[in-house]
């Protein structure tokens, strides 16, 4: 659903961390795994591994790092060192004070999409948010 969004419309795309615990026991340990893929410039990549199938951890983690080509020294030196809590920290606080509870939410223009993330959905919001004398053309 992204890509065809992120094709279509001139929006950009910005992902924030929100490990959901209580959902994902070991979630902060594939944001922080996530983290460290893009200390290597490769996190879109990473984290499209990530989303696909079921939640890794552990060994599957580092086999989606291996599937990503990272550099698995420094992706094992950058996990163990946990250089990415604090940025995760500021970003689950951030959406602690935006009253963000689930993931995805997105955010469009500033304001949030309610309801489920349909593709519908998420293309009726952003069409909303458009100039209404843009000359960007977007497929319909």
């Amino acid at each position: 659903m992204l890509a065809e969004v992120l094709s279509t419309y001139p929006v950009r795309l910005v992902h924030r961390d929100l490990p959901l615990e209580n959902t994902h026991p070991r979630a902060k340990e594939a944001h922080e795994a996530a983290r460290c893929a893009d200390a290597q410039g490769r996190f879109w990549t990473y984290r499209d591994l990530l989303f696909a199938g079921e939640p890794k951890t552990g060994d599957a983690l580092k086999a989606s790092a291996r599937s990503a080509n990272l550099d698995l020294a420094a992706y094992d030196r950058c996990v163990a060192s946990g250089s990415g809590r604090a940025a995760i920290a500021v970003d689950a606080a951030d959406a602690k004070r935006l009253g963000v509870k689930t993931t995805p939410t997105f955010f469009i223009n500033g304001r949030e999409l309610e309801g489920p993330a349909t593709l519908e959905a998420l293309t009726a919001a952003i069409r909303n948010e458009l100039p209404t004398n843009s000359r960007t053309k977007v497929r319909p």
